[in-house]
């Protein structure tokens, strides 16, 4: 089979009560929908594209000690690129777009690479890539007695890379 396409659908609906007496209660209701769209076509052996788009849609209602009411949405798309150039060496490379409500649109990328050495079971491997993480309703909103969320919050941004090497030790397993 060339072609592989999944569609993936979540649905979450949370209603919780907490009481703090003599301090009183707190309300939470909380929705999020996620839709997932995923493909992957197989080329050739050792030559695969994945591609896929994505939605999430999260709403946050907190009454009492979280005086959260806010909704968050969320449009991406993917792709990613696997080639194996010889036997020995597989190069991968990725992209994320995503566009949140609040924060605007980004754009993330990942390369990897990895060279076997069948003589010795050996594997060498690397990446390096980007990242973002946008603060969260809680940390953006929330006003508890332990802790009180900053609306100026900005989204974490970071570029990180490894090295690593794997090893087959045959019935032991790999290491």
């Amino acid at each position: 089979d060339l072609w592989h396409t999944h569609l993936v659908a979540g649905w979450l609906n949370q209603n919780l009560t907490f009481n703090f007496p003599p301090l009183g209660s707190s309300q939470i209701d909380n929705e999020k929908v996620v839709l997932d769209w995923r493909n992957t076509v197989e080329w050739t052996t050792g030559h695969t594209t994945l591609f896929g788009v994505g939605f999430e849609n999260n709403s946050v209602l907190n009454t009492g000690f979280g005086s959260i009411d806010d909704t968050e949405t969320l449009v991406a798309a993917y792709l990613q690129q696997s080639l194996k150039i010889t036997e020995a060496f597989t190069l991968t490379g990725g992209a994320r777009w995503e566009d949140y409500d609040s924060f605007g649109d980004v754009l993330t990328w990942r390369v990897a690479g990895a060279y076997g050495i069948e003589a010795t079971g050996t594997t060498l491997r690397g990446s390096a890539g980007s990242a973002f993480r946008a603060p969260s309703f809680f940390e953006l909103h929330a006003t508890s007695s332990s802790f009180i969320g900053n609306p100026d919050l900005e989204p974490e941004e970071s570029l990180g890379w490894d090295v690593g090497i794997e090893q087959d030790l045959g019935p032991l397993g790999t290491l």
